[in-house]
């Protein structure tokens, strides 16, 4: 390639060094041109669709050529194996593992705790409420949180990045104070309905 243009929505950059040292880690969007052959790869790029009414903004990524050769083609289908290797996953792994867990206590406590009434409904135990409030809780955080909604390009290697929980501490900071709050006050609430509806 004899020329490499890379920018943002705000600056042109001299290279991938020159753009890591002044942005965040997390670059939202990107516009990388190349000369000879003629690729260009578009990250969270903005556009106004006029044809709605009102007017739209969308956000498209795309790779493309710019000239119809071989070594064009080639350069492409290159860049593209790489960011389908590279491309983070819809749902991140480090909560499946939580989520897998709420669950399974959730349905550990219906089970444990579930019984029948005096005319042989099924009821659920009180003493199991705060457990299955907490699994809950926990349930949706992790679903929530594991869903990658998210779309940025990091310029660190892996070695150099921060590990998954050091990245999502705040993350999981709000979640657990959320949670904490919610299950006692879901706590309180059904003690109270129990004790004076008995």
């Amino acid at each position: 390639m004899r020329a490499v243009t890379i920018s943002d929505s705000k600056y042109r950059y001299d290279s991938l060094e020159d753009m890591k040292n002044n942005v965040a880690p997390r670059i939202t969007d990107f516009d990388i041109r190349g000369e000879n052959p003629g690729v260009r790869f578009l990250f969270n790029q903005m556009e106004v669709v006029k044809l709605s009414n009102p007017p739209t903004q969308t956000i498209f990524n795309e790779l493309r050529t710019e000239e119809i050769t071989d070594a064009a083609d080639a350069l492409f289908y290159k860049i593209k194996d790489f960011h389908i290797t590279h491309q983070q996953p819809q749902f991140r792994k480090g909560f499946s593992f939580g989520a897998i867990i709420s669950f399974v206590g959730l349905i550990w406590l219906v089970l444990h705790y579930s019984g029948g009434d005096k005319q042989g409904q099924p009821i659920l135990a009180f003493r199991a409420l705060p457990g299955v409030l907490i699994c809950i809780a926990a349930l949706v955080f992790f679903v929530v949180s594991g869903i990658n909604v998210k779309n940025y390009l990091s310029l660190e290697t892996k070695r150099n990045s921060a590990s998954f929980f050091v990245r999502h501490r705040e993350e999981f900071a709000k979640q657990a104070v959320t949670a904490g709050i919610g299950s006692v006050i879901g706590g309180v609430i059904g003690y109270c309905i129990g004790h004076f509806l008995k």
